[in-house]
């Protein structure tokens, strides 16, 4: 992403994740696909910083880019968000997981997955 687009980009690892099955981590990866392509096409960021960790039981991936939405506040990633966002909400539904995007009033957009990891 970085030497593509000349934006700076990190990793940040929030402790140990479990190995998941390979449904959840293709969908983790698209998660983070969709965020990065998001930021390179809409945001105009200066930085974009993804992190993954364990969080309530499940394992949570975010794309964090600190542009300029065109609107404020958070949306519904079901509704009114590009076919990406969409189909990953689909997807996580389906493993009782949930996505959410964000607009921070003061600039910048985050991307969210979480899915619970099978006990």
């Amino acid at each position: 992403f970085e030497a593509r687009t000349g934006v700076p980009a990190r990793l940040v690892q929030l402790g140990e994740v479990e190995p998941l099955d390979a449904e959840r981590t293709a969908l983790l990866i698209g998660a983070v696909r969709e965020g990065l392509l998001n930021a390179e096409k809409h945001a105009g960021a200066a930085t974009v910083v993804v992190s993954l960790g364990m969080v309530d039981g499940g394992v949570q991936v975010a794309v964090a880019d600190d542009g300029s939405p065109a609107d404020g506040g958070a949306a519904d990633p079901a509704d009114g968000s590009g076919l990406g966002i969409r189909m990953l909400v689909e997807r996580a539904a389906r493993l009782d997981g949930r996505v959410s995007l964000v607009h921070d009033e003061d600039g910048g957009t985050t991307l969210r997955m979480l899915l619970p990891v099978p006990r």
